[in-house]
């Protein structure tokens, strides 16, 4: 028995040091010009569509310096944004991240609803300088492979220059014991090679026919969906006469994608050809060769056929992007912030009529748009809720916004990037600058998309809340 206890009590606490984490430090010091600056921080989630799980969310005024703590689980990728700019770095637990944020050239013009990539000056002080060693990479490939140099290049001679880039990597990196790195620069070696088509059935024995793929790995997602990315619809043009096309578009079964697959060398590993499927689709959505209800269905089946969770969370991502709302369907519910960075859900709403602006603070016809709202804001504010979303902004250009447009009364709000939620430009698909969404007091969809203020909504709002006729009683009196 009291082994037994001693047993549990050990599972328990190694669940609480691998699924909990460790600490992870970061300190973010600004230049100080900037006097309002809005920070997120974010973890990315690897896969097919990469997700963004919130670590921060803070605003700095007149201070250029924030430390703060989180705890992660694993290494991966993370992003850093001030304002309109954003870094990518690779983070691990156990790691203190001091991040030098640079100085925005004056003489360039940043777009203030555009997202600016920049590379701060970074001090690591972790178990591997992950950032350090792969800029060191890629540095070297650059070395290597410098096409500026000697004239012309052909096919051969690269190959030859790959083959030196891997043997100077295993040389340089032996000491290197981490496998996050190692297995970074393995695999985005292995596609320098397969770019050029060079040992296709050796690449895969050595990367992807062992036994265990790291599906987490952004590299060797990336090595992998360049590998089989046209795969499948060549396999199907060597074995059959009947084209994919047709095949995927008349009568959508994944059964004949697994016909095709079937005795396949390179797709013998069950979770191996789902993922392969899966990356493979979505790609297909965007290609006019292909329906999209098609593809829509295949996933569908997909989805249920697989019994690895992880593929499952995958598809359902996938999926998301297919839906169309429809009118009489229940609306998403989604969380925005307001310029206090107050959290406000669309079903702090329900048994109201809604109607949903999204729009971008910089487009001059949705800020048009806004203020034909303001004119019925007393006429009908007190039957139908406003709700606007502006897209691509945040708690400062909102605060902004607010002291401007100080007679709007109904909430303005804006989008959290990587609060561990479904986007609202995902739920509703937003595509453009302006979309207009009426919900019923139900909280099912009414319009979708609803018309603009001043393209008609009046007239609808006007049939919905019209009073009913009261009968009259006609007699001789």
């Amino acid at each position: 028995m009291r082994q037994n206890a001693f047993y549990i009590f050990y599972v328990l606490f190694l669940s609480s040091v691998f699924i909990r984490g460790q600490e992870l430090y970061f300190t973010i010091v600004l230049p100080n010009s900037y006097t309002h600056a809005a920070v997120e921080v974010s973890k990315l989630i690897e896969g097919v569509i990469p997700e963004e799980e919130l670590w921060l969310q803070d605003t700095l005024v007149h201070k250029n310096r924030l430390d703060f703590k989180i705890v992660s689980p694993d290494t991966g990728r993370c992003i850093v944004r001030v304002n309109q700019f954003a870094a990518t770095l690779h983070v691990m637990p156990a790691g203190h991240y001091t991040i030098q944020w640079p100085q925005p050239d004056s003489l360039n013009f940043y777009s203030e609803q555009t997202q600016h990539p920049v590379f701060p000056e970074l001090i690591e002080n972790a178990p591997t300088r992950l950032n350090f060693l792969i800029r060191d990479y890629q540095l070297l490939v650059n070395t290597k492979l410098d096409h500026t140099q000697e004239g012309y290049k052909n096919r051969r001679t690269i190959i030859q220059q790959i083959d030196t880039l891997w043997r100077e990597c295993i040389k340089r990196y032996q000491h290197i014991k981490d496998p996050y790195f190692t297995l970074f620069w393995n695999y985005q070696t292995a596609q320098l090679q397969w770019a050029l088509s060079y040992q296709t059935k050796s690449l895969y024995s050595n990367f992807i026919g062992r036994p265990a793929l790291a599906y987490k790995h952004p590299a060797v997602l990336e090595f992998l969906s360049n590998f089989y990315g046209d795969y499948i619809i060549q396999r199907a043009t060597a074995q059959s006469s009947t084209s994919i096309y047709r095949l995927v578009n008349e009568s959508p079964n994944l059964q004949s994608l697994n016909e095709i697959a079937a005795q396949d060398p390179l797709l013998q590993n069950d979770t191996l050809r789902q993922w392969v499927y899966m990356n493979t689709l979505w790609h297909w959505s965007f290609d006019a060769r292909f329906n999209r209800s098609a593809v829509f269905e295949l996933l569908k089946q997909l989805q249920s056929q697989s019994l690895n969770r992880e593929l499952q969370r995958q598809c359902e991502i996938v999926l998301s992007y297919f839906k169309t709302l429809q009118p009489g369907d229940p609306a998403p519910d989604f969380t925005v912030y307001n310029h206090k960075k107050q959290a406000l859900s669309l079903s702090n709403y329900k048994g109201r009529w809604v109607y949903l602006s999204f729009l971008d603070a910089n487009s001059r016809h949705g800020m048009m748009e806004q203020e034909v709202l303001k004119k019925w804001q007393h006429t009908y504010g007190s039957k139908i809720q406003f709700l606007s979303v502006l897209l691509n902004s945040n708690a400062l250009n909102l605060t902004q916004l607010c002291s401007e447009q100080s007679d709007i009364q109904w909430p303005i709000t804006y989008i959290s990037k990587g609060n561990g939620l479904a986007s609202p430009e995902l739920l509703y698909q937003i595509y453009s600058n302006e979309t207009y969404v009426l919900v019923d007091p139900l909280g099912r969809i009414y319009r979708y998309p609803a018309p603009a203020p001043t393209e008609g909504i009046e007239q609808v709002w006007k049939t919905l809340l019209k009073p009913a006729h009261k009968t009259r009683k006609i007699g001789i009196r």
